[in-house]
């Protein structure tokens, strides 16, 4: 009998042979892989998509047991109380992970249905498979895309509380900047010439100077939080990266008791840079400031060295933004107290510092990170308390003319 001649038979037929052409009809033609199961937890009708995903004929699982074809433990396990709970009139439905035979696991969608005689009596149930790995899939990207998009909104929020804290920053930094240099000046002023009137009396004379010395610190202090602020543009121009450090080391030098013991590796190279030459030694002068308050009351040893950098030393973030440049490296090395993981991960934020009895000011990292960054360049340390700290600034070299690596 064709299919025309079954649902032909649909019109004519008594009621039961009706429901039975139109059970078969469906179970014959139905995409899903449909079953219909009886109380004895046995397969009494599948559809030929069911038994095709068993690579056999309608035959080989007709007649068969839930527990013969999907196997004893699994049934007892996941399958049974499920089947049960249909039996006793309910609509089932529930996801499972699982393979047909020669298959890889996949994802299904697995829905029992409860059939029912006139009397209300559930005699079978249908069971309708469907096959969800798309679908499973799609929903585990975008759950990955959810949670990556909730990281990133966690970091722009993030970084707009910073931008608002440096708004906040610039905002008192030029409220207060003006007048502290007034007085500074006028502290400069009277400590000058009281330098030059003790010109007879050498250790008085020398404790002016150190007034000088201090006022000079102060000024540099006020330059710090300026630049932390401002937005200005500066001139720059092509800088040997080893005669900024020759000059930060000397003016340290004059500033550092002798407990520090300085020493310098230079490259014999000529090391050029193209940065404005006060904000690159502002930015040095902050970090070798650092490494010495790290030793101070302690004593040590501040290594500076300078040479080229290859691409396995840098953030490959760095190297995609300047596919085109060889890099300068500044490493500079203490014995200090170094630092504990928690302190290592915040010492580029803005007014974080951690020295004891809040000597520190929190703003010279953060000035060193953010001169570094604005040269295109990228600081990275490592730390271990009690065994000093090491400090690595990387910047864009500049060649002359005609050389690889030339700025445009």
């Amino acid at each position: 009998m064709s299919q025309r001649d079954n649902i032909s038979g649909l019109r004519k037929g008594n009621p039961e042979e009706n429901d039975k052409i139109f059970s078969e009809f469906i179970l014959d033609n139905s995409q899903s892989m449909v079953s219909i199961i009886n109380r004895d937890y046995n397969y009494e009708k599948v559809s030929k998509a069911f038994s095709s995903a068993f690579k056999g004929a309608i035959k080989s699982v007709t007649g068969r047991s839930v527990a013969d074809i999907w196997g004893a433990e699994i049934f007892e396990a996941k399958i049974k109380h499920r089947i049960d709970r249909c039996l006793a009139g309910k609509n089932v439905r529930y996801r499972a992970f699982f393979a047909f035979p020669g298959s890889a696991e996949r994802h299904y969608e697995v829905h029992f249905s409860p059939v029912r005689r006139e009397n209300g009596k559930v005699t079978h149930i249908m069971s309708e498979t469907s096959d969800i790995e798309e679908l499973a899939c799609l929903k585990n990207d975008i759950t990955a895309l959810q949670r990556e998009f909730r990281r990133t909104e966690a970091g722009f929020r993030d970084q707009l509380l910073k931008a608002r804290h440096l708004e906040d920053i610039g905002i008192l930094a030029g409220g207060i900047s003006h007048d502290f240099n007034n007085i500074l000046a006028t502290i400069s002023g009277y400590a000058e010439l009281l330098r030059d009137d003790l010109s007879d009396r050498p250790l008085l004379r020398e404790r002016a100077e150190k007034i000088l010395l201090s006022v000079v610190r102060a000024q540099s202090l006020t330059d710090r939080i300026l630049a932390l602020s401002s937005n200005a543009v500066h001139d720059k121009t092509e800088v040997d990266i080893n005669d900024i450090i020759k000059e930060t080391l000397l003016f340290l030098r004059a500033a550092t008791t002798p407990s520090i013991i300085f020493e310098t590796r230079l490259s014999e190279e000529t090391l050029l840079v193209f940065a404005d030459p006060v904000q690159l030694f502002r930015a040095f002068l902050n970090l070798l400031s650092n490494s010495v308050q790290a030793m101070l009351g302690r004593g040590g040893i501040l290594t500076v060295s300078t040479g080229t950098a290859g691409n396995d030393t840098l953030k490959p973030e760095l190297v995609d933004a300047h596919p085109e440049k060889t890099f300068v490296r500044v490493s500079v090395q203490d014995t200090g107290i170094g630092m504990d993981k928690s302190t290592l991960s915040r010492i580029f934020e803005p007014f974080f510092s951690a020295r004891e009895g809040q000597k520190g000011t929190g703003l010279g990292l953060t000035v060193v990170s953010g001169i570094i960054k604005e040269l295109g360049g990228d600081i990275s340390v490592s730390s271990r308390l009690n065994s000093g700290s090491v400090f690595n600034v990387f910047l864009p070299r500049f060649l002359k003319n005609g050389q690889i690596g030339e700025w445009r």
